[in-house]
Formats: C-alpha cells, sequence, structure tokens
C-alpha cells in the first residue's frame, strides 16, 4: 500500500509504502507527527466513515426476486475510482481530524494506491441486517465462488419502511469491509507522550460535562450536533483516540489478559515499542511510565 503526499504541514511531497513495519525517522518539526496522523486518520476514517459512493446497487432486483448475487469482481474492477473518491472526501475531513486551519490545507492532496494482488480473496461469512425480532436481509460473502449472495429474509411489510438508501448503505460497506479488509485494518494509535494525553483528556471531559449540564438545564438555544462538531476541531483524532485507548485499558486493568498466560513476551515487546510500562493506580487512573525514569507521567 503506498501513499502520495501533497502540501501536508512541512511536507511539500513525499510517498510511503507501507509495509509490515515502517518507520518514519527524522529531525524534530519535520513533519513526522503531522504525516503519523494523517495516515492513521486516513485508516480511521476508511473504516468509520468510508463507502462504496456513485455506485448504484440493483436494489429493483432485490426487492422483486428477493435475492441478488454481486460478484467480488465487480467491486475489485472500481477498485481505482473508489480509492479516488474515497481520497477526495478525506482532503475535505483533514482540517477536522487533524484540528488544523482549513487554509493552512487547502492545497493539501492525499492518494492511496494499492496493488491488486495486495488483495487478498474474500472469505466465508454471513452478516444479518435487522433486529432480533425482525431480521430484514442476510448477506453471505462465498469464499469458493468468490461472490456476494444478498437475501430477503424480512417481511415486505417491513423492508417497505425502511429507508432504501439504509439498506443500500449497509450493503456498501459490507460489500467495503470484505473485499478490503485485509489491507486496511482498523488501526491502533499509542503515544508514549502521556502527559499530553491526560491534558488533553481533562478537556475533552470539560467540554463533554459542558454539554451534559446544557442538556439537562434545557437550553432551547442548544445545538448538540454543532457543539460535537466544535469539540472535535478543538482536538486531532489522534488525540481523541489516545485518550479513548487510555480509558479502556483502566477498565481492562480490572481483568487478567489472556496474553498474560499464553504469551507475555508479546507485552514485553509493546512496552519496549512505545518505551515504558501502562500502570493504573489505586484510584483507577492510568499513568505511562518511561524506561529509566523515576516519575508517572
Amino acid at each position: 500500500m503506498k501513499f502520495h503526499i501533497e502540501n501536508l504541514g512541512k511536507i511539500k511531497t513525499a510517498e510511503l509504502q507501507l509495509g509490515r513495519l515502517t518507520v518514519l525517522t527524522g529531525e524534530n518539526n519535520s513533519g513526522k507527527s503531522y504525516v503519523t496522523c494523517a495516515l492513521f486518520g486516513f485508516l480511521y476514517f476508511w473504516n468509520t466513515f468510508s463507502k462504496l459512493q456513485d455506485w448504484k446497487l440493483p436494489l429493483d432486483k432485490l426487492f422483486r426476486d428477493g435475492t441478488m448475487e454481486i460478484a467480488a469482481d465487480t467491486v475489485l474492477s472500481q477498485q481505482r475510482k473508489i480509492f479516488d473518491l474515497f481520497a477526495k472526501n478525506y482532503e475535505r475531513e483533514l482540517p477536522t481530524l487533524l484540528a488544523a486551519n482549513q487554509k493552512n490545507l487547502n492545497d493539501c492532496r492525499f492518494r492511496c494506491d494499492v496493488d491488486r494482488s495486495e488483495i487478498a480473496p474474500i472469505e466465508e461469512s454471513s452478516e444479518v441486517f435487522g433486529s432480533a425480532d425482525n431480521q430484514l436481509f442476510e448477506i453471505h460473502a462465498d469464499k469458493k465462488k468468490q461472490s456476494f449472495k444478498i437475501e430477503l429474509i424480512g417481511t415486505q411489510v417491513a423492508l417497505a419502511n425502511m429507508p432504501r438508501n439504509l439498506i443500500e448503505d449497509f450493503i456498501k460497506n459490507n460489500l467495503r469491509r470484505h473485499s478490503f479488509g485485509n489491507i486496511f485494518p482498523s488501526p491502533l494509535i499509542s503515544s508514549s507522550e502521556r502527559t499530553g494525553i491526560a491534558t488533553f483528556r481533562k478537556h475533552l471531559d470539560f467540554f463533554r460535562d459542558q454539554l451534559m449540564e446544557k442538556i439537562a438545564d434545557g437550553t432551547k438555544t442548544l445545538d448538540p450536533e454543532q457543539f460535537l462538531i466544535e469539540i472535535k476541531r478543538r482536538f486531532p483524532i489522534t488525540i481523541e483516540c489516545n485518550v479513548e485507548f487510555s480509558r479502556s485499558l483502566e477498565e481492562k486493568s480490572r481483568q487478567e489478559s489472556f496474553l498474560v498466560k499464553e504469551d507475555p513476551g508479546l507485552l514485553i515487546d509493546f512496552n519496549e515499542i512505545v518505551g515504558g510500562t501502562y500502570q493504573v493506580r489505586d484510584d483507577d487512573r492510568l499513568f505511562f511510565k518511561p524506561h529509566k525514569a523515576t516519575r508517572m507521567l
């Protein structure tokens, strides 16, 4: 997987080939963090918001016949178009994801190239859309035939009440995940700059508390969506994900991971990568202790 980046902070032009292990090196203030955040944001945005734009599904056939089949090659043949459309959408989201000034990223260009040989065949799976009491349709990925079969299993009344764009979005997202899932993994970002994360966490908690107070007070002028957008603009997505990662570790600290028993060496390797260890105090707050340091952050 190769990324082409232009006009991102101090980076005028760059080409990055991501492998199983990719290391970015450079002097301080040379753009390493900006590039890392942009790459993380791309993977995060793909796994969270992406769908197959500008591709119409034959929903009339599905509702008429109750079933339809789509070859995996039908999706993969539009690979270049899908990636280009997604990259353009991502460029528009970059200022929000990086909490940066819009005008500083007006000329930024972000592209992703994936060789067809990197894309693994789809694996056998099934997924049902609907609730436990009201199942609507099922999508089955056929490993042998390398195709997707969509079958209606709900009543016509239930399906008629479901917006077609919602059905189409669900099917498209399912096809996207199964077709390109092996090259766009769910990203994890972990920073050893725990002092900064702790500060940002307090700020995030403060703004969220403000929102809850305004909702409780019944403030008529409050626009919750706009309020949340303002919060998003203050913090890069990497900070928000790091804070959520810290919170999840605090919850998990009450449990004993199977890794402790089955593969303790993996935890040692992780600690070496991040340059220290995560520890939870008696008050359930998470701290990071760098190697060769006496103070926790």
